[in-house]
């Protein structure tokens, strides 16, 4: 089984983010959740009787991002050519 492909950090935009998780704690349960390695955000903690990768995946990736910035279609601002 392959690892999701994760969005960027919904609050840095960096793309060092990476899967993490932990051993059966004193529960028997598996923890994961995401994690962006540049600003320290951590997505929610899931955990069960099995690792769930999948879940904390589809949690990172459908949380509110910014939309990209264009300067053709922000208002107010123009575009430099040389």
């Amino acid at each position: 089984m392959s690892e999701p492909r994760l969005l960027p950090c919904p609050f840095c935009g960096s793309t060092l983010v990476q899967l993490s998780g932990a051993g059966p704690g004193h529960t028997g349960d598996m923890d994961a959740f995401v994690e962006c390695l540049a600003c320290e955000t951590e997505g929610p903690l899931f955990n069960g009787p099995e690792q769930r990768i999948d879940e904390a995946a589809d949690a990172w990736n459908s949380a509110l991002r910014p939309p990209p910035t264009d300067p053709e279609e922000t208002p107010g601002t123009e575009r430099k050519t040389q």
